[in-house]
Order: structure tokens, then sequence, then C-alpha cells
């Protein structure tokens, strides 16, 4: 089931929350994947930001309505220039729209982690692999370590109900980053 309640942020990337989460500062490196709504990481400087990748840290979302003109793409459809200005907009409790990956259906309220190219995917759950050598004592049971999951932080939650077999799409989402 897909659903079009975002139609109300048409062209517009962030839907409800303070301005004051956004910063105009940060300088697109390698414009690939760089559209309004994905996730970035810092680049190799710390004005830069590039797409995230899956697992990654990732420092916000790329704005759109707030850049300024000469840097602004065409549309939120519209990939950044290289060396392009752009907000970059974070703060836990906003709402925006972010891309999510292809193929997915997400209902609203599910946890979202980072996926590759910036887009989000569904969080599951951590479980404990099952190995080949019999568990028979403390010594010989699975830990965990490390502070972070696999599948990275859990970074968004599903404000709406999306189904993305035809295709990724933006989906309204509140940040919790």
């Amino acid at each position: 089931m897909s659903t079009t309640g975002h139609t109300s942020a048409t062209n517009r990337i962030l839907v409800s929350g303070s301005d004051k989460v956004v910063e105009e500062t940060d300088r697109i490196e390698g414009n690939t994947n760089c559209y309004p709504g994905r996730s970035v990481v810092k680049g190799t400087n710390d004005d830069e930001v590039n797409v995230a990748g899956a697992a990654g840290m990732t420092l916000g979302w790329l704005g759109y309505e707030t850049c300024n003109k000469k840097d602004m793409p065409a549309t939120r459809a519209t990939i950044y220039a290289q060396d392009a200005h752009a907000p970059v907009i974070h703060g836990p409790g906003i709402i925006l729209m972010a891309q999510v990956a292809t193929t997915l259906s997400i209902t609203k309220g599910e946890s979202l982690v980072q996926g590759a190219n910036g887009e989000l995917t569904k969080a599951v759950r951590m479980v404990t692999a099952a190995g080949t050598v019999a568990v028979t004592g403390d010594a010989d049971d699975a830990h965990i370590t490390g502070s972070l999951p696999d599948g990275g932080p859990i970074i968004a939650k599903a404000m709406e109900t999306i189904n993305t077999s035809g295709g990724a799409q933006l989906i309204k989402v509140m940040s919790l980053i």
C-alpha cells in the first residue's frame, strides 16, 4: 500500500521543525547521489559532505528549500552540483522527506537505518548468529562486542506507510539524529 500523505511537502524536504537545525555551510565534495533528502557523512574536510553509505555515521540530511539560489537544484529530484553549498538538516524530532531504498514495504512507526547511497532501509532485529561449535559452558558463549549494531544506529522513524516496489522514493520520517 502506498500513501500520498506527503503531498503537502511538495518541493520541500523539511516538513516541520525548527529552522535552527539547518546549516548552510557544507559543500558537496563528490556529487554522486547527492539529491535532497539523502543522508550525508563528513567529507575529506569538516566543511564537506558526501552521501552516507550503508551503516554509515550520518551527520544529517541534504535539505532543499533553504539552499541559496545560486546552488539550489532545479527541483528536489535534481542532484546537487559538485562544490555546491548545501543545507544539512539535523536534529532529533524534525519531520522531513528522506530517500528510502527500493523494494521495501515500510509501515508507519517502523525504525529505519542508513542504507547505501544516502537512502534509508528498514532496521532488523539483532540476533546472535548460530555457530558450528556446541555451547557447553560460559567460555563458549557468543559475546557481542562494540557499541553499534552491524546495520548501524536507528536514525529515523517512518511517519507514513509506503511501498517502494516501483522504485526508490521519498518518505516522511522523524529524524532521530
